[in-house]
């Protein structure tokens, strides 16, 4: 690689062309001739250093800059004027599952996933058009039809007199995994990660706003605690891959047996509550009996676990919410019937009685 003469060194040079056309103009004859020609070509020499090594640098920064659009891990893509795609790099290929030439000519809003309407893209060249750049996410459509979330900064380049550009840069990634990451947080935060039911977080929301609307309609509601019967012989038995089977197929057969107004939630454990909301007042205990026995049938039925059938039985306490105060009261008085019935032998229902929680 050429190195640019330093500034000393220019002097030096810049003396010498100087002193050869002294030189030539003073020495008689052949010599001057001689001289002036050396001085005047270390002259053309340096003017020519210049602008070659000039040109040099903006072929050397080009250079750096295709190596850094090839190999960048974001997606890089160049529009003209009318925003059309003249280049993208292999990243954005990737991402999108298009070749350059495929892309070529096209508007990157073809991409489109469907769920932004024209107005949205309106918006977009309008930001840009006013300020100069836009920054976002949008959903687009890879080649393979699959759906993707689209991290895009969009900026104009090469400003002309109109106030439009020649050129835009767009630098994009796949924002998907982040996304959904986040998305399952929040599912997380609101759900059992094992049987996917309401959490206990989710399930004091869900009580809370049931006992509003039975004010409300002035209906009644009722609560079912649930404890499986047996389960810490099949963890024993079975390890907890065995355990978190049965969990599995006791929530699916809760929201199965269930009406999908109904609330099914895991508080932890063995144990899972019920809410069952619009209740008539005068039938709600023959109606909420009924559901209770359905569900003991329901789940006493034996599970498969490792090709050996197991069979676990649930002991269930209701609570109405009649007399009750808050959710919390309501959840306590289910708990309380629970534990009554696992008294009286397991594989049965309790309502809650105060009179008979007071005896016991």
């Amino acid at each position: 690689m050429v190195r640019p003469p330093r500034a000393h060194q220019y002097k030096v040079i810049a003396g010498i062309a100087g002193l050869a056309v002294l030189c030539g103009l003073i020495w008689p004859g052949w010599a001057r001739v001689l001289l002036c020609i050396l001085g005047i070509t270390v002259i053309v020499y340096m003017l020519g250093y210049d602008r070659i090594e000039a040109q040099r640098k903006s072929d050397h920064a080009v250079s750096i800059f295709d190596r850094i659009f090839e190999h960048s891990r974001n997606g890089v893509a160049v529009l003209d004027a009318q925003g059309l795609v003249q280049r993208i790099n292999p990243a954005y290929m990737r991402m999108t599952g298009y070749t350059e030439a495929e892309l070529r000519g096209t508007r990157l809003r073809d991409l489109n996933s469907g769920r932004q309407a024209a107005e949205f893209y309106e918006d977009i060249w309008k930001a840009v058009r006013e300020h100069g750049h836009w920054e976002g996410k949008i959903w687009n459509r890879r080649k393979d039809g699959s759906l993707y979330l689209e991290s895009v900064a969009l900026k104009g380049l090469d400003p002309l007199a109109s106030g439009a550009y020649a050129n835009y840069m767009v630098l994009a990634s796949d924002a998907t995994e982040r996304h959904l990451d986040r998305e399952y947080l929040g599912y997380l935060a609101l759900h059992d990660a094992l049987t996917g039911l309401p959490n206990r977080l989710q399930f004091s929301d869900r009580i809370e706003q049931a006992m509003a609307r039975a004010r409300r309609t002035s209906n009644a509601l009722a609560v079912l605690f649930i404890d499986l019967d047996g389960f810490k012989q099949v963890n024993d038995t079975y390890g907890h891959a065995g355990g978190d089977a049965v969990l599995k197929v006791v929530a699916a057969r809760l929201k199965h047996d269930l009406r999908d107004t109904d609330t099914v939630a895991r508080l932890s454990g063995d144990e899972f509550t019920v809410i069952l909301e619009g209740l008539d007042h005068s039938e709600s205990d023959a109606f909420v009996g009924q559901i209770a026995d359905m569900l003991l049938t329901s789940l006493s039925q034996p599970i498969e676990v490792d090709g050996h059938h197991v069979s676990v039985s649930a002991s269930i306490g209701v609570s109405l919410s009649a007399g009750a105060t808050s959710p919390e009261e309501v959840l306590d008085r289910a708990d309380q019937a629970m534990y009554r019935a696992k008294a009286r032998g397991k594989n049965q229902v309790c309502f809650y009685s105060a009179r008979a929680e007071a005896a016991a």
